[in-house]
Formats: structure tokens, C-alpha cells, sequence
């Protein structure tokens, strides 16, 4: 099971810090910015699925704004 432990417009987070499990095992971010989305907590996850992205541009509007990568 997933479990989101930062949420999507919260502050930045640094490269390698935890932001999520999935059960016993820790996911931490591979760059640092401001999470732009995020799976929910709860969910059954499956190996290789990507759980939640991180943007670079630590500006907090572009998390609630569609892009063209959406």
C-alpha cells in the first residue's frame, strides 16, 4: 500500500528526502522542487509505477496549473 508522506504544493523538498512508502519500503525524491503531483494514500502500488513528480521550478501556481507535459 501507498502512502504519501509530503503532498502536492507543499514546501520544497531536497534531493533525497522521503516523500512517500510504499509499505516498509522508503521513496524519496530524485530532485529537488515542489511536488506537482502525487499518488493517494491507500492506493496499491505495483513495482516500477511512477508514484508522484517533482518540479524543478519550486514556483507553488504551477502545481495547479495544467501544462502541456499533462
Amino acid at each position: 500500500m501507498f502512502k504519501a508522506i509530503r503532498d502536492i504544493g507543499d514546501d520544497t523538498v531536497q534531493r533525497g528526502e522521503i516523500v512517500a512508502e510504499v509499505d516498509s519500503m522508503q521513496i524519496s525524491a530524485e530532485i529537488s522542487g515542489m511536488i506537482r503531483g502525487m499518488s493517494h494514500s491507500g492506493v496499491e502500488i505495483h513495482a516500477g509505477v511512477k508514484v508522484g513528480d517533482v518540479d524543478p521550478r519550486g514556483q507553488r501556481e504551477y502545481c495547479y496549473s495544467i501544462s502541456d507535459k499533462a
